[in-house]
């Protein structure tokens, strides 16, 4: 990005965001998610709020703090709406999909997808610190969409070349060599989903 192009984000979110926004020198839009849909995204609303500047739209799924999954049909509706703006842009808008939560997801909600299998300027995040339940560990990586133009993919990954580089971002010994085992890694939902029953039955 270049200092003022705008970073559509959805709300609620991560409180870090914004400072990651300030960081880059970017100017975030705030676009709220649908209360009445319990927290589903406003498409029409981020697709509205789309400008010449915009160049990324932020979404994270499941949710943090709202614990919602975006089902397939409101993904395919923001992959369809921004190809249909990206028509008339010189770049494409990128789908920033923050997927930290994608296996601590709860017996009632919708199983996870990736806005990736639908919209192919995507970039996802991903961390191993909530599927492992250590979330200081700050482990985790970048994923490009499969769908992605090979010309495109080539550009990210000469772009990410400086995270690589940053030293303070290698994982220690300890945690290099249990790297093949974290996908194995299965977290028990069935406790946690007692725990957070627990907690909204006493809150009722």
């Amino acid at each position: 990005t270049d200092p003022g192009d705008e970073v559509i984000a959805v709300t609620p979110s991560y409180f870090f965001y914004g400072p990651m926004c300030d960081l880059a020198g970017c100017t975030r839009v705030l676009v709220p998610s649908s209360e009445k849909d319990n927290f589903d995204l406003d498409v029409n609303a981020i697709l509205n709020a789309v400008t010449d500047r915009t160049r990324v739209v932020l979404i994270n799924s499941p949710n943090n703090p709202s614990g919602r999954v975006y089902p397939p049909p409101t993904l395919r509706k923001l992959a369809d709406g921004l190809r249909s703006l990206n028509r008339n842009r010189d770049r494409p808008v990128m789908v920033i999909s923050d997927e930290a939560y994608n296996r601590v997801v709860f017996s009632d909600a919708p199983p996870f997808r990736s806005v990736s299998e639908y919209y192919p300027h995507t970039v996802i995040v991903y961390t191993y610190g909530k599927s492992t339940l250590a979330p200081g560990e700050r482990l985790g990586y970048l994923a490009l969409s499969p769908l992605m133009p090979v010309e495109d993919r080539n550009e990210l990954r000469d772009a990410m070349f400086q995270v690589r580089v940053v030293g303070y971002s290698l994982p220690n010994r300890t945690t290099a060599r249990s790297l093949p085992k974290l996908d194995e890694f299965v977290v028990d939902l069935e406790r946690l989903e007692k725990r957070r029953d627990l907690l909204t039955e006493r809150l009722e």
